[in-house]
This record gives structure tokens, C-alpha cells and sequence, in this order.
């Protein structure tokens, strides 16, 4: 039973280790997806409990509930942007980003929306009009 303990503390450090080599070296952010696994393990794995989970990761209950609440506000965020930038393109249809941001940043203020012109860009890129 020990040795099985012992192996399986390894193999976490072994894992853990990859995951530093892939974050530094190929600049892949693994780690964001931790709240993503707590929320699949937490529906498939009842019998585990919140903190368990949160401890493995090495955060905290408060953490994760945080990032839950900012996933559900930046989605509104992000539709009253897409929503208002599609009421200004029926009208300018080739209107680009840079002055899009511009127009909108009545809208922005308005509604107390924390977004930079890159993060604009980013989010208009990813969707289909």
C-alpha cells in the first residue's frame, strides 16, 4: 500500500512537472483550465468534496466561486458589446475595430464596462456575424 502511495505522489510531481515544461517552453496556458477541471471533476465525482478539489489545485473555494461569478459577468459584458456593435454595423458594414472602439466608448462608460481596444479585437474576431 505504501509503495502504490508512493507512486502515485511521483506521478503527480512527474504530471505536475509537464505542465511547468509546457507553460514556460510552448507558452501554452494550462493552468487557466484548473477551474474548468474542478467543475467537471465536482459533476462526475459527487463524493469528492469542493475544498478536496480546490486543495488539489491549490486554490480556494472563494477562488473558484469568484471566477465563476466573473465568467457570468464578462458574458453579459460581452453580449451588450456584441449587441451594440451589430446595431452600428447595419448601418457602417466595413466599419473597422479602431473606430468601432471609439464609438463605443460612450457605451463603455455607460455601462461601466472594462475593455481595451485589443480585447476588442479579439472578441469581434471570434464571432460570426
Amino acid at each position: 500500500m505504501e509503495k502504490q502511495l508512493k507512486d502515485a505522489e511521483l506521478k503527480a510531481i512527474a504530471f505536475s512537472t509537464m505542465v511547468d515544461i509546457a507553460e514556460k517552453e510552448f507558452n501554452i496556458p494550462i493552468r487557466k483550465a484548473q477551474y474548468q477541471t474542478i467543475e467537471v471533476m465536482k459533476n462526475n465525482f459527487s463524493h469528492i468534496g469542493l475544498a478536496k478539489l480546490c486543495g488539489w489545485f491549490g486554490i480556494t473555494r472563494q477562488a473558484y466561486y469568484q471566477n465563476n461569478w466573473e465568467g457570468i459577468s464578462s458574458t453579459l459584458e460581452e453580449d451588450l458589446i456584441i449587441h451594440q456593435v451589430k446595431e452600428i454595423r447595419k448601418n457602417h458594414r466595413r466599419m473597422g475595430t479602431r473606430k468601432l472602439y471609439e464609438l463605443l466608448q460612450p457605451f463603455i462608460l455607460e455601462h461601466q464596462i472594462k475593455i481595451g481596444r485589443d480585447a476588442l479585437f479579439n472578441m469581434l474576431a471570434l464571432i460570426i456575424y
